[in-house]
């Protein structure tokens, strides 16, 4: 994983860094396996499945590896691409099962990725491109090195916005601290992908899911108080602290009798193709 360390701090002015995310992201994001089984219908329909052993992907934005790790495991070859050590640091540590030398984890930035042209057999972006201003370029880049022109991207987004503790926190903090919520520094909404690949003659399928998955009231509490969304890296620590205080006091606003939540899940992906290979996505 060696980087130009000037390049990556360099990067990390345009682009949001999950250094201090890295130590609870695997328990504070859950892998769809809707999300999963969509990418491995892809893969059969496009003619890798059964030939894992030659098909190389790149997942630009790895973070820890979720999404690389169960292709990996079932034999294919994962190019890892992010700006953070730490989060790589624990993709390494979590792909040490099953094929763990399929995965190349690579510090580096998406902007300017270390990867020949045409050289992938498909690449895909998650959660990433509101974490990156020049997010054209990250688009532009991956299907450079994408033999077929092939491109996904999209994620899963669970609604704990419209949960008590989160907008009680966040009124707390703007009152009483004039803190706001962080914004996007790259797309406000995947849709803005869409319009900038159809203006190039590149078609989609989007595809849309939605569940309802139980969450633990603790769990919440614990997502919320250890800071591990991008919406609160800018909030000073002591107004975090004053104000998980008041949601203590006032019982986090979250009702004593429901120890599990019910919480809704929306799995959203476009899956981009050159306009001529439309007809081969169902």
């Amino acid at each position: 994983m060696k980087a130009n360390s000037r390049k990556i701090n360099d990067a990390s002015k345009n682009s949001i860094v999950f250094d201090r995310y890295a130590d609870c992201y695997e328990e504070t994001r859950r892998v769809s396996t809707s999300l999963l089984s969509l990418l491995m219908f892809h893969l059969k329909e496009q003619g890798m499945l059964g030939s894992q052993m030659t098909t190389t992907i790149l997942d630009v934005g790895c973070g820890t590896g979720r999404i690389s790790r169960a292709l990996v495991q079932v034999g294919y070859r994962v190019i890892g691409i992010d700006l953070s050590m730490k989060m790589l640091d624990v993709s390494v540590n979590k792909n040490a099962g099953k094929n763990y030398w399929k995965f190349h984890p690579l510090l580096a930035d998406a902007i300017k990725l270390p990867i020949l042209s045409d050289s992938i057999d498909f690449c895909y972006t998650i959660h990433v491109l509101h974490l990156i201003k020049k997010w054209q370029t990250v688009v532009d880049e991956a299907l450079r090195c994408s033999k077929k022109k092939h491109y996904m991207n999209g994620g899963v987004f669970r609604d704990y916005y419209s949960l008590p503790i989160w907008k009680e926190y966040w009124k707390y903090l703007i009152t009483e601290h004039q803190v706001k919520p962080s914004p996007a520094i790259g797309i406000s909404k995947n849709e803005d992908v869409v319009t900038y690949l159809t203006n190039k003659g590149f078609k989609y399928q989007r595809i849309k899911d939605q569940i309802t998955v139980n969450i633990k009231r603790r769990q919440i509490i614990d997502y919320l108080a250890r800071m591990s969304y991008s919406s609160q890296r800018n909030v000073p620590r002591d107004a975090h602290q004053d104000a998980m205080k008041f949601l203590e006091k006032n019982d986090y606003f979250l009702p004593k009798n429901a120890p599990i939540l019910k919480i809704k899940e929306k799995i959203d992906v476009w899956i981009f193709t050159p306009e001529e290979e439309k007809s081969k996505i169902k």
